[in-house]
C-alpha cells in the first residue's frame, strides 16, 4: 500500500510540477533533470528514501526520440521540398531548341502593319510589340477615347512543348488629369481552344510620365501539347474623364507590350 501510494505521489507530483514551471527545458536531458528533481522532493515529501531514476531513464529515452523524430521528419521536408524548388527552376529554365514565328496579323483602329512590329527574344523567353498607333485620348471623338489591336501569330516549335503566356509589360506615356483614368488590358487564347487569360493596368490621375507595369495572368492558358496553334492577343488602351491621353512616349519610343512566354515539356505516353 505505501509503495503504491509512494509511486502515484511521485508521478502525481512529477507531473504538476511539470505542467507548472516555466518553458525553459530545451532538451531531453534537461527533463531528465528535472524529473531525478521532482522524485526526490517527492520522496521527501513522503518522509522515504528515493532509491531508483528508472522512471526519468525511460523519460529521457523517448524524449531523445521524439527530439530526433522530429529532427529526421524536418530533413525529410526541407529535402522534399528543395528538390521540387531544384524541379521547378529546371523545368521553368527550359525552353525549346528553335521557335519561330511565321507570321503575324493585324486587326483593329490602334495598329497595322506599317505602324506595329514585333521581336522574338533569342532565349525564345519574350516576344515584345510596339505600337505607333495605340494612342487613346479624351481630345477628340468617342472613337479616340478607345483603341484595340487584335494580333495572331503563328509559333513554330518542336513536338513534345507547351507554351503559355505568364505576364505582360507595358511601357508608354500617360497625361492624366485628376479624375481621369488611362486603362490597358490585355487578353490571350490559342485558336481552337477553350480558355481566355485576361490581366489589366488602371493608372489614375494626376499623372504625367512614362509608366512601366509588369501584370501576372492570374489563369494561365497552355498551347496543347504536339501541337502549335496561333496565339491571338487583343489588347486595348482607353481613357475615361475629363482630360488624358495615354500611349506614346516620344517620338520614337513607341507604346510597347513585352510578354513573357513560359515552356513546358509535354507528359511522355
Amino acid at each position: 500500500m505505501r509503495n503504491r501510494l509512494f509511486q502515484e505521489m511521485l508521478n502525481s507530483t512529477y507531473v504538476l510540477r511539470w505542467e507548472h514551471r516555466p518553458r525553459t527545458v530545451v532538451s531531453p536531458y534537461d527533463s531528465y533533470v528535472f524529473c531525478l528533481e521532482s522524485m526526490k522532493r517527492a520522496a521527501r515529501a513522503v518522509r522515504t528514501e528515493f532509491l531508483s531514476n528508472s522512471l526519468c531513464t525511460v523519460k529521457l529515452v523517448e524524449g531523445e526520440w521524439r527530439q530526433r523524430s522530429r529532427a529526421m521528419a524536418r530533413q525529410v521536408v526541407l529535402a522534399a521540398v528543395l528538390l521540387m524548388i531544384a524541379a521547378a527552376v529546371q523545368a521553368n529554365a527550359q525552353t525549346p531548341t528553335e521557335v519561330t514565328i511565321g507570321y503575324v496579323t493585324y486587326a483593329g483602329n490602334g495598329c497595322n502593319y506599317e505602324n506595329t512590329n514585333w521581336v522574338l527574344s533569342n532565349d525564345y523567353k519574350t516576344v515584345t510589340f510596339m505600337f505607333g498607333g495605340m494612342v487613346a485620348t479624351t481630345d477628340g471623338s468617342l472613337a479616340d477615347k478607345r483603341k484595340s489591336c487584335q494580333m495572331s501569330f503563328s509559333m513554330s516549335y518542336p513536338d513534345g512543348w507547351s507554351v503559355s503566356i505568364g505576364q505582360a509589360t507595358g511601357r508608354g506615356f500617360a497625361d492624366i488629369a485628376e479624375n481621369s483614368d488611362g486603362i490597358y488590358e490585355t487578353h490571350y487564347y490559342f485558336s481552337g481552344q477553350t480558355g481566355t487569360a485576361m490581366v489589366e493596368r488602371k493608372i489614375q490621375g494626376p499623372k504625367v510620365g512614362s509608366f512601366e507595369f509588369t501584370d501576372d495572368f492570374l489563369t494561365l492558358v497552355w498551347s496543347e501539347c504536339n501541337n502549335a496553334p496561333n496565339l491571338n492577343i487583343k489588347t486595348v488602351v482607353r481613357v475615361e474623364g475629363q482630360k488624358a491621353v495615354m500611349a506614346l512616349d516620344s517620338q520614337d519610343t513607341k507604346f510597347q507590350l513585352i510578354f513573357n512566354l513560359q515552356w513546358r515539356q509535354c507528359p511522355q505516353n
